[in-house]
């Protein structure tokens, strides 16, 4: 029978090593990674704008504001960010869009969920955005959200008629 003998188990001077460089970097990769989901001091991001628009609009290179949407549609809902600081990126922050209709959730994008990490303000203005297909959607009354760490920044309402 053929066993692996890389050394460690006879040499305890290099089991402790092992174990506490392993150690070492798991905290310094949790301390870089905590560091990272706070603002930076004095940086408060806000919502500034905000436009709900159709997939008609945007292929004419407009974002006009719609409300009423028809069945064939794209229903597009950007929001945008900023902070005073230029200079500093707005950090990293958790980052949902909730799709309802008539009251009732119907379609969420959790963007920390689906990367596995939270999104980074890179720099002052940042557009956010989401769409759905109105068709995918139904027909209703339907109101969009847009959520950043667990505080609503932006909404809007809107009707997908036939």
């Amino acid at each position: 029978m053929l066993a692996f003998n890389n050394g460690l188990e006879r040499n305890p001077v290099a089991q402790y090593s092992v174990r506490h460089s392993v150690r070492g970097l798991a905290v310094w990769v949790l301390a870089a990674l905590c560091a990272g989901c706070a603002y930076p001091p004095g940086t408060t991001i806000k919502a500034s704008g905000m436009v709900l628009t159709s997939g008609a609009s945007l292929a004419q290179g407009r974002r006009v504001p719609v409300h009423q949407f028809g069945h064939d549609d794209y229903v597009w809902m950007f929001t945008d960010f900023t902070w005073p600081d230029a200079s500093r990126d707005g950090g990293w922050h958790k980052l949902i869009f909730n799709w309802y209709r008539n009251g009732q959730l119907v379609s969420r994008t959790d963007y920390t969920r689906e990367h596995n990490h939270p999104f980074l303000f890179a720099h002052t203005p940042t557009t956010l955005e989401t769409h759905r297909a109105a068709a995918t959607l139904g027909i209703g009354h339907f109101k969009v959200e847009t959520i950043v760490d667990d505080t609503i920044m932006a909404t809007s309402e809107f009707d997908i008629t036939s």
